[in-house]
């Protein structure tokens, strides 16, 4: 069984990281959550609410008129995993096991 916990990201591919981020947060006034550069390329994370909205650049990673890409947490990786191969429902897509989180994020940013 499949169980989404939440929405964890959404993220849209950019080809000038510089330009991209100068929008971002300049016009639209987002501040920076994460900022990374690597050899693989370039990612920036903006949190606002239980909300994320990343940008990255990568080389395999190019911008898209069927646009942003999706990260949904679910409960169990394995076990989500094992419902897509036995249903054949998707045929393309990348799989990825960001690491295990204490919380949702939606618990992380409420305020007691």
């Amino acid at each position: 069984m499949l169980k989404v916990i939440e929405l964890a990201f959404c993220c849209y591919a950019v080809t000038e990281m510089k330009r991209a981020r100068a929008f971002y947060e300049s016009v639209l006034g987002l501040k920076p959550t994460t900022v990374n550069n690597s050899e693989h390329g370039q990612w920036t994370e903006y949190e606002f609410g239980p909300y994320a909205l990343a940008i990255g650049s990568a080389p395999a990673f190019k911008p898209s008129a069927d646009g942003c890409t999706a990260a949904l947490e679910v409960e169990d990786f394995d076990k989500a995993i094992e419902h897509l191969r036995v249903r054949s429902t998707v045929r393309s897509t990348r799989l990825l096991r960001l690491g295990l989180r204490p919380q949702p994020r939606s618990k992380r940013n409420s305020k007691p």
